[in-house]
């Protein structure tokens, strides 16, 4: 009998929107979370803070070859 694997699944809706910074253009992000576990917004003042997040939030998710 084949068993299922489970594959770990991380799904945000991602927001991005460019804001008046010193005479420039900074770009703000916001990830709301689609699992139920948290599910208010999280605010990034960088596209750059919400890459370190979301690859944070893979490495805490990835299985050992154990659990597959």
């Amino acid at each position: 009998m084949n068993k299922a694997i489970i594959r770990p699944t991380l799904i945000y809706i991602i927001r991005l929107w460019a804001e008046s910074d010193q005479g420039g253009w900074v770009w703000r992000v916001s990830l709301q979370p689609v699992q139920p576990r948290e599910s208010m917004p999280l605010g990034f003042a960088s596209l750059a803070e919400a890459m370190t997040f979301l690859q944070t939030a893979i490495v805490n998710v990835i299985p050992s070859d154990k659990e597959i």
